[in-house]
Parts: C-alpha cells; structure tokens; sequence
C-alpha cells in the first residue's frame, strides 16, 4: 500500500483549511479541523480515500480538493498506477466530480486531475485502462466550461488507441458525445480513422449494437464537419466487401452530397459505381437513405445509372454549347479549377482514365464540380 506524504501535502492542507475552508462563512469549521487533525494520524493512502469518501459535502469537500486530493495527484502525476490500480482511491476520484458542491473547486481539481489520466493512457496496459475511461467520461460528461479541459489532442489519440480493444469502444463514443468533440478533426480524426477501418473488414458485425454505435459516431461527425468527407473518402470506399450493406446508406449519402466526385471517381476506378447503382435499386436497399443514395446518383450520373441499368436516356441538352471532350451539346455542364466547362458524365470518365489531369491545360485539376448555372439558364 502507498503511504501517505504526510509532511509533504497534509500540513500543507491543514493550512488552506484553517486559512480559506476555515472563513467566518463557513459552515462548520470545526468539523475540518477535527478531519484534519484525523488524517494526519493515518500513514495508509487507501485509508485516507476510505475516510474521506463518505465526507464529501462542503467545506469537507474543499478541503478535500485542495488539501488531500490536488497534492495527492501531484505526487502520482508521474508515477500514476498506484492512483489508477486501487479501487478505493478511484472511487473517490469519481465522487469528487459528482459530489463536489462547489463548481470552482470541481474546476480546479478536474485541472489537477486531466495530466494523470493522461498519464494512465500512456503507462498502463490496456487491460487496466477501465478506470481511466470511467473517470475521463465523468469529465466529458460536466458543463462545458469543465468538460472543454479535455481537448487536447494527444488525449483522444490515446483514447483512439485504447478504443483498438472492443471492449473500449463504448467508452469513446460516449466520450465524443458528451464532450460534444465532433466539429474538431484534430480530436477525433484517429478515432474515425480506426472506426472506419474495422467497419471495412469481412469479420465485423454491422448489427451489433456497438457497431452500430460506431456507424452513428462516423455519421454525426461527417455531418458537423463536411471537410471530413474528403478526409476520408479512401476510407469510405473501403466499406464496399463483397457488396453495400444497409447499414451504410446514410454515409455513402454524405460521400455524394458534396461538390466533390473523389467518392465516384473511386468507386468507378475500382468497378464499385455500378454495384452502387444496382444496390440503391435493390427492394432490400429501400429506406429513406437509400432513396437519397439513388436520388443523388440519378441527379448527377443520369448517363451511367442508365448504362448499369440498360435504360434509355432520357434527359435533354439543356445548352447548345459543346463539351470539349465529347464535343456535343451539354446535359449537366460543370466548371471545374482550371475554369473550363464539361459534361459531368465525360469528365468523370476523364478522371478515372487519365487522373485529375485538366484535358484542356494538363494542370493538375481539383475533384470538385459546380454547375455552371449560366450556361443551363441561357437557354
């Protein structure tokens, strides 16, 4: 068992308590004296959280923070498994944030209290990082002002890490929810990363129900930040095994309502866009995500969804000017970064032959189209 400094922290707590907890406002000063006085006759650190777990209310409370537990961490900063292998001590460690009646004392504690468990991430192996999530989810899960202190970036890359193990993932995705991280890539780019991978490999199980919270996490962050899109578009395409599952819709939704044609361009260098085509037409693929999927295709595709499907084509040129790739009159004109306009359906096919090379300058040309509303509105 760890043996308490006392020389090093007790005396020191016995004087904020006498100097702040001990203020004519007090409630009862008396009663942190007469704690203090005990303390200092125990040498076991378990036994010092055993005694004061139970006395969490104010000002035991703030003495607890400022007098036992912020010098108690500060110790184990660097030296943290005692702090994370003793069960009594985490216990108190997570009662503090819940029990702790004074916000500024919950502030200041969670400050002392974030560099060891970012410690722990980094020391203890991963069959011993339970306490750890519990506590950094009971820190995601305070008022903004306090959860914010968590954002650091080495953190949730431990975090993605640890998330490696299943029995973890859980634990990060409540974390990412409750710290409302999802709108900063720099906090959650590892997570999404690794999330995407394992929902890519033939062993996993798309209706379990933590699989299936990990294809929501995907899905909400794509959809506060759509730069993320483009991000991950590889990784995306990498959902396809031997066919779309249902369970997908949403996400490949997201990949086709952008300006960007990355996400087609890839499917179609692989052979995976007419597999696309077929499935959305799939009675079994017929929620309202997959409606949007094919929504999306006929829009932007009309010529290839009607090649995959052997349907005639039915939409009109709606301009007289020629693409200089087919050199026939446009149906869905697009200005791309070298500032010339195609058919939409002709430079995908030039994308996936040639590469994002511009087939009028050869410069290297970007993935996102826009329409060119003046050419369809001249008519």
């Amino acid at each position: 068992m760890a043996v308490v400094p006392r020389e090093r922290y007790m005396n020191a707590g016995y004087d904020y308590a006498r100097m702040r907890a001990v203020a004519p406002a007090s409630d009862s000063p008396t009663d942190v004296i007469e704690f203090v006085r005990e303390l200092n006759d125990i040498e076991c650190l378990v036994d010092v959280c055993a005694r004061c777990h139970p006395r969490m209310t104010s000002p035991i409370s703030t003495f607890v923070v400022y007098g036992v537990l912020d010098p108690m961490l500060h110790e184990f900063r660097y030296n943290v498994t005692p702090i994370v292998a003793t069960d009594e001590i985490f216990e108190l460690l997570l009662a503090t944030l819940h029990d702790t009646p004074n916000k500024r004392d919950v502030e200041h504690y969670t400050c002392a209290l974030i560099p060891v468990v970012q410690r722990a991430f980094a020391v203890l192996t991963l069959d011993d990082l339970t306490r750890p999530f519990e506590l950094l989810e009971a820190i995601a899960m305070q008022p903004s002002e306090i959860s914010d202190m968590i954002r650091d970036e080495e953190l949730f890359r431990s975090v993605a890490r640890a998330a490696s193990r299943r029995s973890y993932k859980p634990y990060a995705f409540r974390i990412m929810e409750s710290a409302k991280v999802y709108d900063d890539p720099r906090l959650v780019d590892d997570l999404i990363r690794s999330t995407l991978w394992t929902l890519s490999s033939a062993w996993v199980d798309v209706d379990d129900s933590t699989t299936q919270r990990a294809i929501e996490f995907v899905e909400t962050c794509m959809a506060h930040t759509p730069n993320a899109r483009d991000t991950y578009v590889g990784l995306t395409i990498g959902l396809w095994r031997t066919g779309w599952n249902p369970r997908f819709g949403l996400l490949l939704v997201q990949q086709l309502d952008t300006p960007s044609v990355e996400f087609v361009v890839g499917l179609e260098k692989r052979n995976k866009l007419c597999q696309l085509i077929r499935t959305c037409h799939d009675a079994e693929h017929s929620d309202l995500s997959w409606r949007a999927v094919r929504a999306h295709l006929r829009r932007h595709w009309p010529e290839r969804v009607a090649e995959v499907l052997d349907q005639p084509v039915s939409a009109p040129s709606t301009t007289e000017h020629c693409c200089p790739i087919t050199h026939a009159p446009m149906t869905a004109p697009v200005v791309a970064s070298d500032g010339h306009t195609y058919e939409r359906d002709a430079l995908l096919r030039h994308l996936v032959r040639n590469g994002n090379r511009s087939p009028m300058t050869r410069s290297s040309l970007s993935y996102h189209l826009y329409p060119n509303r003046a050419l369809m509105t001249s008519q």
